[in-house]
């Protein structure tokens, strides 16, 4: 019994040792090493089928699709910035340029097309900074978010004065209509440009050159028919006189003459005179006698200059008599009209027997002499002489 279970130890023992070295590799069955070929698996033979996909062209400036589902719009050109909109498949944006991202990571695309922000994108500034009356920046530069809070990413910047449109409030953030200092990013291999053979350049129209104004024709005479010769009389028979046979030729009709032919009409075009320069009229003549002179060339006349009569002028005005408001008046009393209050004349008197004073406020009807004073050229002074009172 014993000799069984050794020899069944032993057995095991052994197969197991030449399990392991046949499992060993670079080994045969001998112990030699061997070079062991390296199998062909089926993924490596796809992978050395494939040829490199080619590198998409540069993208232009213009209308581009997104050729994929679910495409990021991000604030930045980097993988790792904010998403501020996605588009769908066959979606069109407008690109401003492509930029080339300094630090790409590995797996991160390089190549990034600069957008117009997008419709289903939002717009957000801090109210604040904000006119609310006018809705425009009153700082020197307003950050435009992605959201309505500092967190979210900046897209772009607005200068002090613009106007803003108020979408929607939140809190102390508005919600703006985008203006177009704000731009998103796409990478570039996501979108698709048409071919450039089947943009059709549109050329504008040259202008026609103006068409120069033709000096005007001269008007065709039509020429003179010259006049056809007559044709010639007919010559009339003889006429027989009597029986003896003689004949008589008549008179035969006076030679046609042929009036000349006119001269050719040469046309020539109409002058036109020139305007008649009107002459300013000759004076009239004077018909008063020339002067006579008083005294002898280069004597000097000494005559005395008569003076020129003074009229006075005497009036008589009816009034309400009142104290004059100005201190610069020239008299302290005024005589106002009845009617509309309006001063007409200032009053003053040299008789020390007549005191206006005592007549303030009353109606009185007063006669002198009017005249202007210097100082009041629209206001006349009367020098009372005679002052009535109505009964």
């Amino acid at each position: 019994m014993k000799t069984y279970s050794w020899f069944t130890f032993l057995l095991i023992c052994c197969l197991s040792a030449g399990a392991a070295e046949a499992a060993e590799p670079g080994h045969n069955s001998k112990g030699k090493k061997t070079m062991s070929k390296p199998a062909a698996s089926k993924s490596a033979g796809k992978t050395a089928g494939l040829t490199p996909a080619a590198s998409s062209p540069t993208l232009e400036s213009g209308p581009a699709e997104v050729t994929q589902e679910k495409v990021n719009v991000r604030s930045r050109p980097a993988a790792d910035s904010e998403v501020v909109a996605r588009l769908k498949s066959k979606d069109t944006v407008n690109i401003l340029e492509e930029v080339t991202a300094k630090k790409a990571g590995p797996g991160e695309p390089s190549r990034w097309a600069k957008i117009a922000w997008p419709e289903s994108a939002s717009v957000w500034v801090f109210a604040d900074f904000l006119d609310r009356s006018a809705s425009t920046v009153k700082v020197a530069k307003l950050n435009l978010r992605s959201g309505p809070s500092e967190n979210h990413s900046v897209v772009g910047v607005l200068e002090k004065g613009a106007a803003v449109k108020k979408l929607e409030a939140k809190g102390d953030w508005w919600k703006i209509s985008p203006p177009e200092t704000c731009v998103a990013y796409v990478a570039a291999s996501l979108l698709a440009q048409k071919p450039q053979a089947d943009k059709v350049a549109v050329v504008p129209p040259t202008p026609a050159p103006p068409i120069a104004s033709a000096a005007p024709r001269r008007p065709i005479t039509p020429p003179i028919p010259l006049a056809r010769p007559l044709p010639p009389a007919p010559v009339p028979a003889p006429v027989p006189i009597g029986d003896n046979g003689l004949t008589v030729a008549p008179l035969s009709p006076p030679p046609s003459v042929t009036p000349p032919s006119p001269p050719p009409v040469v046309f020539r075009p109409a002058f036109t005179a020139p305007p008649s320069i009107a002459r300013a009229p000759e004076p009239a003549k004077s018909s008063l006698p020339p002067p006579v002179l008083t005294r002898e060339p280069g004597t000097l006349d000494i005559r005395p200059i008569p003076e020129t009569a003074f009229v006075k002028r005497i009036v008589s005005r009816e009034g309400r008599v009142r104290r004059a408001w100005s201190v610069q008046a020239p008299t302290p009393l005024v005589l106002e009209n009845l009617h509309n209050g309006r001063v007409m004349n200032y009053l003053y008197s040299t008789s020390t027997n007549l005191n206006l004073g005592m007549f303030r406020g009353k109606v009185v009807t007063v006669t002198g002499e009017e005249a202007l004073d210097e100082r009041w050229p629209h206001i006349p002074v009367i020098r009372v002489e005679s002052l009535q009172t109505p009964p």
